[in-house]
């Protein structure tokens, strides 16, 4: 028998459910590849024995999905998952709307994926949501949904900024625990109380140890394909003119259409974005 061995640390297991009772056992993974490789419900679905539903638009990667778990109570779907039709393939698949997990990792527009799941209920004991890490705190970004959208592999214009998920996850009661590399992983508030005082936990705190300050960043398998696009060290407002001058927006066309602010732009940020974001 082969032995399945997980690329990243299991979170979700090691310390979110060590410390939260699980509700259902039960998890959604969007954009999950093989079910292994970096994917972080591999602890709680192969260890733990949660069930869950597993989305990948990718058909080989789904292939291999299926041949690594052939367990009936995991369900796994091959679509291109939207904010049109994730609702209606959880309904389809009787989902409950009180879950343990949620991860999300498809390089684009995860930001609205999850703001359908929080706006529909969908409100699980804890989310994993994948950030784009060129982005330190302070600066909100987002790209946009757009039908047929995929990264194409050589700009690092995609998904969303740590700043922006926290500000959507704290609407609704949400609070961040632990920062891993590019994934942000939250509780429900009332549960944060079991794993430190909050205000020990800055954003900047959190980003700063899971990524910026990690001795191995920069080595091989430590995010390298970054070091060409640091921006941390700059002053907030040079931050801002490097992205929206940065030649790749410029020459990547999939990736026009984005929102872009610093937090202290919020409070004057135009109400239509604020609506198209959630966070009215």
């Amino acid at each position: 028998m082969v032995q399945l061995v997980p690329v990243k640390t299991n979170v979700f297991n090691s310390l979110i459910f060590s410390r939260v009772k699980p509700k259902h056992k039960f998890f959604i993974d969007v954009g999950c590849s093989d079910g292994i490789s970096f994917d972080p419900t591999f602890g709680i679905n192969n260890d733990m024995k949660f069930s869950g539903i597993f989305f990948e638009a990718d058909k080989n990667k789904y292939n291999k999905l299926c041949n690594n778990f052939p367990r009936n109570d995991l369900i796994k779907v091959n679509d291109l998952v939207t904010p049109n039709n994730i609702i209606n393939h959880l309904e389809k698949n009787n989902v409950p709307k009180d879950i343990d997990a949620v991860s999300i990792d498809i390089d684009g527009y995860d930001y609205f994926i999850i703001k359908t799941l929080l706006e529909n209920g969908y409100l699980a004991q804890s989310f994993c949501v994948e950030c784009n890490t060129i982005f330190p705190p302070g600066i909100n970004w987002t790209l946009l949904y757009k039908e047929g959208y995929f990264w194409s592999g050589n700009t690092h214009f995609l998904g969303c900024s740590l700043s922006l998920y926290d500000k959507l996850m704290k609407k609704f009661g949400y609070e961040i625990i632990h920062y891993d590399w590019e994934n942000a992983y939250y509780v429900k508030r009332e549960l944060y109380t079991q794993f430190f005082n909050f205000k020990e936990n800055s954003l900047q705190t959190a980003w700063e140890k899971g990524y910026w300050k990690r001795p191995d960043r920069g080595l091989p398998g430590g995010f390298e394909w970054n070091d060409d696009f640091v921006i941390a060290n700059l002053d907030p407002r040079l931050q801002l003119h490097f992205v929206r001058n940065h030649s790749h927006i410029r020459t990547h066309k999939e990736n026009e259409e984005f929102y872009l602010f610093h937090d202290n732009e919020f409070d004057s940020l135009d109400e239509n974005k604020k609506k198209v974001l959630g966070l009215l």
